[in-house]
């Protein structure tokens, strides 16, 4: 899961240097254009058009980096949870086990020291 979420984290870095780059571009053409001539204009246009095309392609494969580790990122946490779930069950009866009753003494324990009192219940884990 760290290496999912470090590789979406550098999809967001990477997204967020290009945006950068872009507004510095940008703003150098604007403050080009503003002292340019007819002629030096024209390059400029043209150069803000190539820029503006390199764009979309950028945009979507990140979008689609994005989504790649989203959905690898869903499977981890079922698994995860999976995990959690046979951690605190007897593997043969499926019941919670010595596991669970520490987790839940534990929480009890710790909503008691803020005032108040969960009364234990019949606990099943399915």
């Amino acid at each position: 899961m760290a290496k999912s979420v470090g590789k979406i984290e550098e999809i967001l870095q990477t997204a967020n240097l290009d945006a950068a780059y872009y507004n510095d571009d940008l703003n150098d053409f604007r403050g080009e254009i503003s002292t340019a001539d007819r002629k030096g204009a024209s390059a400029l246009i043209a150069q803000i058009v190539r820029k503006i095309i390199e764009m979309p392609p950028q945009t979507n494969q990140l979008r689609d980096q994005l989504e790649l580790s989203s959905v690898e990122i869903r499977k981890l946490r079922g698994s995860l949870e999976m995990i959690r779930r046979k951690a605190v069950t007897e593997g043969l009866t499926n019941v919670a086990g010595r596991k669970y009753f520490d987790i839940m003494l534990s929480e009890m324990t710790d909503s008691d020291q803020r005032g108040w009192i969960r009364l234990p219940a019949v606990v099943r884990c399915q």
